[in-house]
């Protein structure tokens, strides 16, 4: 196997793992109805976030997150093989994960209704709004777009800006997955209850293609929010690369590759 390969298989697992327990925090919160709430659903999906990196990134380079490989690809950290072939992984790693969330609760069917199999939806009680409207799809573009903004701002920070390394120490530096779990785990607080704080298109669409084997599901139109979480984590991740790499990152690294 070669090194490309080896690192898109690394992507695909820390992906499917991503998806894999995000959603599934959201089920069990359905299933058992523990005390959690958000605040657990925030924690399992920052954990995981925090983990898979750690383990990943150091091979691969990316994030298990197609909204930060397309802004790394703009911005010349990937070169296109990798960038084509971990967009890839990520897709097929998120349908991978979604279907094993759809196996596990294939036997009960009020909770997969009741989960939506833990797919990233917006709230429209948090919106005032008893359908999906160009303004609610707006707002939730908006608020993707922001969290995911304040993540990527996170990552360069943490991995791309070579202050952090020179001014911090090797223990302080060593924890930058930790900071950006952190990050995730307050953009979920913040967000859950409004769009499910996705962050991340491949955390919407490995489960939302399997609410369309749900009866009860696939009459709610499951893709009628789509742009949300196409739109807004990309938006949000080339944006705060536009900010950081030519307002905040020193001139002679603008063009550093991962």
């Amino acid at each position: 196997m070669n090194v490309l390969a080896r690192k898109i298989v690394a992507e695909f697992l820390g992906t499917f793992a991503i998806v894999f327990l995000s959603a599934g925090a959201v089920c069990t919160e359905t299933l058992i109805g523990s005390s959690g709430g958000r605040i657990g659903i925030a924690l399992v999906t920052a954990c995981a976030w925090s983990g898979v990196l750690a383990i990943t990134h150091r091979i691969t380079g990316a994030f298990a997150n197609p909204a930060i490989t397309i802004m790394q690809w703009a911005f010349g950290m990937l070169d296109h093989r990798r960038a084509i072939g971990y967009l890839i992984a990520q897709a097929a790693a998120s349908l991978a994960a979604g279907l094993a969330v759809r196996v596990l609760l294939f036997a009960n069917e009020p909770a997969l209704n009741a989960s939506r199999l833990g797919t990233p939806h917006l709230n429209l009680n948090a919106f005032g709004a008893d359908a999906v409207f160009r303004d609610t799809v707006l707002l939730g573009i908006g608020i993707e777009a922001i969290l995911t903004f304040f993540l990527v701002l996170a990552i360069y920070a943490c991995h791309y800006d070579p202050r952090f390394h020179e001014k911090f120490t090797q223990n302080v530096t060593r924890l930058s997955y930790l900071w950006l779990g952190l990050l995730v785990f307050a953009s979920n607080m913040v967000g859950h209850s409004y769009t499910g704080a996705a962050l991340n298109p491949a955390r919407w669409f490995g489960t939302v293609v399997w609410e369309f084997t749900v009866a009860g599901l696939a009459e709610m139109r499951p893709f009628s929010d789509h742009a949300v979480y196409w739109i807004g984590p990309t938006v949000g991740a080339v944006l705060a690369g536009i900010v950081y790499q030519y307002a905040i990152l020193p001139e002679q690294n603008e063009k550093q590759k991962v």
